[in-house]
């Protein structure tokens, strides 16, 4: 696998021992990500071995031993919180803004994975994913930042409020990202210059998580939200550079005439979360 490919799912893997670490602490399901009926028998237990699960996996791919098998164990988590948690969730809420920026990460932190899960090595071409599941998850991890961009312009004055106070034009800077991420979310659905919106979308996320997520966690330790907002920008700063290498990769193996067919296909703004 290639060296980006490494690194990405190095990052990624570590956020994701994070959100299992703080599901062991709380003693509870990852706050916002895997919001578990309170009426769900064993509720606590199936937490706590889920998040088991996301330690070790979490590690495997840091340590990039056997890692798409990590990968694909992740990718699991990921999309039954998706189908049997979050969707349900926007069902019963539709005008919960929250709800929909939460699905739409959960959608994207699960199609990143899934295509370091899926994908394979120069030497063995006949690992490759069919096309179409390619192009399924390059559409959901672009559809994601649409939605975030959208989600920025809905709650501008808390994307605002949000951004450190030792950073000038808080209202040009919250109005920037929403572009930014409509832009990434564009490029990748029609995949003109989706390497260089990947590329930026890490180096944006990686930035968030040293400027705003670090010092929001110093500055409160004991809240979970906090925690899982900085380890959901982690993943999405590794999952963008998975997703570049994914991409560039099929891209290179596919002939011409296929791309043109598979070419029609954070850090996030959440009301009731300190992100921005």
């Amino acid at each position: 696998m290639e060296r980006q490919s490494r690194v990405g799912g190095a990052i990624y893997g570590a956020a994701i021992v994070g959100l299992g670490l703080v599901s062991l602490v709380l003693r509870n399901a990852v706050p916002d990500l895997e919001p578990l009926p309170a009426s769900l028998p064993a509720r606590v237990l199936i937490a706590m071995l889920v998040a088991l699960i996301l330690v070790a996996a979490g590690a495997s791919l840091t340590a990039d031993w056997r890692a798409r098998t990590a990968a694909r164990t992740v990718g699991a988590v990921l999309t039954v919180w998706l189908v049997a948690l979050q969707l349900p969730r926007v069902i019963a809420q539709p005008k919960n803004g929250g709800a929909w920026v939460v699905l739409w990460e959960v959608a994207a932190m699960a199609a990143a994975i899934w295509m370091f899960a899926l994908s394979s090595s120069e030497s063995d071409s006949s690992r490759r994913p069919p096309a179409y599941v390619a192009v399924g998850l390059r559409i959901v991890f672009g559809l994601s930042f649409i939605a975030f961009g959208i989600s920025h312009f809905v709650y501008h004055g808390y994307v605002e409020s949000v951004i450190p106070a030792w950073i000038p034009g808080h209202s040009f800077f919250a109005t920037a990202t929403g572009i930014a991420h409509i832009a990434a979310g564009v490029s990748l659905l029609t995949r003109v210059q989706e390497q260089l919106a990947t590329a930026l979308l890490s180096v944006m996320f990686g930035t968030w998580v040293l400027v705003l997520h670090i010092p929001r966690v110093i500055a409160h330790p004991r809240t979970g939200n906090e925690w899982t907002s900085m380890l959901i920008a982690a993943a999405m700063c590794g999952g963008s550079l998975i997703v570049r290498q994914f991409l560039a990769t099929s891209t290179s193996r596919v002939p011409a005439a296929e791309r043109v067919v598979g070419a029609s296909p954070g850090l996030t703004a959440v009301p009731r979360r300190k992100r921005a």
